[in-house]
């Protein structure tokens, strides 16, 4: 009898804690239920392969959840590799749409690499100039890395020699004399931000480009100032540079303009006027 009544309380009580540590809430239920809330895209780029789509769309909820703030950063970032190309894609982009909702959380630098996505095609495909003495050109504006959580731009020139005769064209183009100016979609004049600048230059000197040939080059400068966290650095030189801080919305476009004198018929001379290209604000 004393052994029954002994293991009907063992049971009693086994069950009494069963059932104690059964209510007892998952610590981490919230960040689960906000998690699964996210929004996620309808369509992704991968939509053909169910697998790729799976590790897009938890790379996305990944991203947008780290967006929103320091509070989410209790995880660390996948790392990028040769097999999970698609989770990144779906990190950046996830982290992308996060900010734009109004997030916080900067973009961990390891993914700046990858961030010309949607940039590399656009860019492709940017219309030249109208050609001036034989000559076109055209601006690409990508980001290759990240400095203390902010984007950094790179802009390349593109020259192209579409002369009717088949002499090399000899152009005197000093990079430090373009003219550079950013609009909204609007149209208005963004101002530059032109802080502290602290960079050097190396002289171009005189560009070459043979008939029916194409010369692409960086014009970037690397001596403003970098705000921390911010949607991108752009640093064209001492009076061309602008910081575009976190959480702004609105399309913003760069332009570009030079002028060259006639100094004799065996160089290029004239004015030209890039269009538009737009810039991969990407904390938007």
């Amino acid at each position: 009898m004393l052994k029954r009544l002994i293991l009907g309380t063992l049971c009693f009580s086994s069950l009494a804690m069963f059932s104690l540590f059964a209510q007892e809430e998952d610590p981490n239920a919230e960040y689960h239920k906000r998690f699964a809330a996210i929004p996620v895209p309808g369509k992704t780029p991968f939509d053909t392969v169910e697998k790729r789509r799976e590790m897009y769309l938890s790379g996305y909820r990944s991203g947008y959840f780290w967006a929103e703030g320091p509070q989410n950063h209790f995880a660390c970032p996948t790392n990028p590799n040769d097999w999970n190309g698609p989770v990144i894609r779906g990190w950046i982009e996830g982290w992308q749409a996060g900010a734009q909702a109004g997030g916080t959380g900067a973009l961990p630098a390891k993914y700046g690499r990858f961030l010309a996505w949607d940039t590399a095609a656009a860019n492709d495909a940017t219309a030249w100039s109208q050609p001036v003495h034989g000559l076109q050109a055209r601006l690409s504006v990508t980001s290759k890395e990240v400095v203390a959580g902010t984007p950094i731009l790179s802009t390349y020139l593109e020259l192209r020699n579409v002369a009717g005769v088949v002499n090399v064209m000899e152009i005197p183009l000093d990079p430090e004399t373009i003219q550079f100016t950013v609009t909204n979609a609007d149209g208005k004049t963004v101002p530059p931000s032109n802080g502290p600048f602290d960079g050097m230059t190396v002289p171009l000197g005189m560009t070459r480009l043979p008939h029916d040939s194409t010369l692409r080059f960086n014009i970037s400068a690397r001596g403003a100032g970098i705000r921390p966290g911010a949607a991108a650095h752009l640093d064209l030189g001492p009076k061309s540079n602008w910081s575009f801080p976190q959480g702004i919305t609105g399309t913003y476009y760069l332009h570009a303009k030079f002028d060259i004198a006639k100094a004799n018929n065996d160089q290029w001379w004239g004015t030209i006027e890039i269009p538009k290209i737009k810039i991969p604000v990407t904390g938007k």
